[in-house]
């Protein structure tokens, strides 16, 4: 059997080993290949034609989109085109957990992994996080449980893969430079539930008007979770998480939770539930979100310098993540935004910014973009800044109480990953500090 790996990054190496583990002959196609380095051939530049000729499957990574030259030479020869994750459910024995949505995935699928961890379950987290499927297959079992953060351009490619557990944390306008419409990027969220069967159990945002609607086209058993109404799973109710399966329960206080903000609460509601479909202990779901920390720069607070509080939050992506930052903080804030350029419409940026933006410097390829859609009267002034350094520097110059970075885009326009660009604000701060 022979395969083709489009893309040889993490996750196309992971493919790739997957593959060469189980006796398929491998190539790749990459743009930048050293191909005296690795020991698969690069097609990149050959007469693909020629090259896909003998190949019974292509393994898309997910920075591919499937409009792509490959991908569109592999169908016209008819060869299957699939994901990563899709690669490695095909070799999987063992039951799935997987947490889509436009923000919280990362949060929510480590809340999950370590309920279920404490609980005693062999659990890995792994998909979108940063951990290829493919690559931890072989230390798993079959009474382990994949927590698997998936993302649209993973679920693109998914045909045959069901997980026995999938949740839907929200949805809201993201990746449109690559799904182009609204309907499409909703689309590719919905495809985590198409194979569910009867046995399975889907567990849905009912906040979400978008997310609520999934379940009309849901073949599972449906749960709910909400920070606003009773449903028929995980909801709030007099300062108390309560969940309503089998029966009436007290979960714990919502002061309790170690992770503060309503989106953060969201996140919590949707663990939790997961947690007493498979009837883990009320003291070990307490015990874990009472101590669970978010991970680093998701409004992670950085510390007071200067007289004022700074807050790294290189984690948001998009619009929606930045709003609700912006709304967790009560304090007068000065807002760094700006980064890769999405294609998006900045608009309703601007429509949800809360009273307390006061100051905003854009930093980023997008910058632009953004002015282009700010309204002519605003309540708070702005600053273009060439450098993170600069950025830091005007924002330390506002009379603001709070520095926020909360990007509302993309890393891809002047770092590798949202880990990259943290890491540049964090030390950024530091060097001003000791200046």
């Amino acid at each position: 059997m022979n395969a083709v790996v489009v893309g040889y990054s993490i996750s196309g190496k992971s493919a790739c080993e997957l593959l060469k583990a189980n006796n398929w002959n491998v190539k790749v196609y990459e743009d930048d290949y050293d191909i005296k380095t690795w020991p698969y051939k690069n097609i990149k530049g050959k007469d693909l034609f020629e090259e896909l000729s003998d190949v019974d499957l292509v393994v898309v990574s997910p920075s591919i989109p499937f409009d792509s030259k490959i991908v569109s030479y592999a169908n016209k020869y008819g060869i299957e085109v699939i994901s990563e994750i899709e690669l490695a459910y095909r070799y999987a024995n063992h039951d799935i957990v997987a947490v889509t949505g436009t923000n919280g995935k990362t949060t929510t699928t480590l809340m999950i992994k370590s309920i279920l961890s404490n609980s005693g379950i062999d659990a890995h987290e792994v998909g979108n996080i940063g951990k290829p499927y493919s690559s931890e297959l072989k230390d798993m079992t079959e009474s382990s449980v994949a927590v698997l953060e998936v993302s649209s351009f993973q679920l693109e490619g998914v045909s045959k893969f069901k997980a026995k557990y999938a949740i839907c944390l929200n949805i809201s306008e993201d990746h449109l430079q690559r799904h182009k419409t609204m309907s499409i990027y909703s689309l590719c969220k919905q495809r985590v539930f198409i194979n569910q069967e009867k046995e399975d159990v889907a567990i849905l945002n009912y906040d979400d008007q978008i997310v609520r609607n999934f379940s009309k086209t849901i073949n599972s058993n449906i749960y709910y979770f909400s920070t606003k109404q009773k449903v028929k799973g995980t909801y709030v109710l007099d300062g108390y998480i309560v969940c309503e399966i089998n029966n009436f329960e007290k979960i714990m206080p919502i002061k309790d939770l170690n992770i503060k903000g309503e989106h953060n609460l969201s996140n919590a509601l949707a663990a939790i539930t997961l947690a007493k479909l498979l009837n883990i202990d009320n003291c070990i779901i307490k015990s874990t979100l009472s101590y669970f920390k978010a991970p680093a720069f998701r409004i992670e607070y950085i510390g007071k310098i200067k007289g004022k509080d700074i807050y790294n939050d290189s984690k948001a992506t998009n619009i929606d993540s930045t709003i609700k930052a912006c709304k967790s903080i009560k304090d007068s804030i000065t807002l760094i935004v700006g980064g890769y350029d999405k294609g998006i419409a900045y608009d309703s940026f601007y429509n949800q910014l809360p009273e307390n933006v006061k100051h905003i410097v854009f930093y980023g390829d997008n910058t632009y973009t953004m002015l282009s859609f700010m309204p002519q009267d605003v309540p708070y002034d702005y600053k273009i800044a060439t450098s993170m350094k600069r950025a830091v520097a005007m924002a330390f110059e506002s009379d603001s109480n709070v520095i926020l970075f909360s990007p509302s885009s993309s890393s891809f326009d002047k770092y590798a990953s949202y880990l990259e660009r943290g890491e540049d604000f964090s030390s950024t701060i530091r060097d001003y500090y000791s200046c």
